[in-house]
């Protein structure tokens, strides 16, 4: 496989001149097409994002805020 090169590489996302992290992007595109995104997953800055982006939300789920390690650790525990 040949070297990443810079112009491989998205280095920003704009929608509405506001930038945008993987969630803001299905999060927009979701509502785009009508559909609505009520639950969230991943660490800290991940369901923050999904906070500030729907605050409106009356009740969000959003997924864990536990560090991947913690994460690794239950599911090993269940294993």
């Amino acid at each position: 496989m040949p070297a990443r090169t810079m112009a491989d590489t998205i280095l920003d996302v704009r929608i509405n001149e506001s930038s945008h992290g993987e969630i803001g992007i299905n999060t927009l595109l979701a509502g785009s097409n009508g559909v609505s995104v009520v639950l969230a997953g991943g660490d800290n800055p991940a369901c923050d994002e999904f906070s500030a982006l729907l605050p409106q939300c009356p009740h969000p789920v959003v997924g864990s805020r536990r560090a991947p390690a913690a994460g690794r650790r239950r599911v090993r525990r269940r294993a």
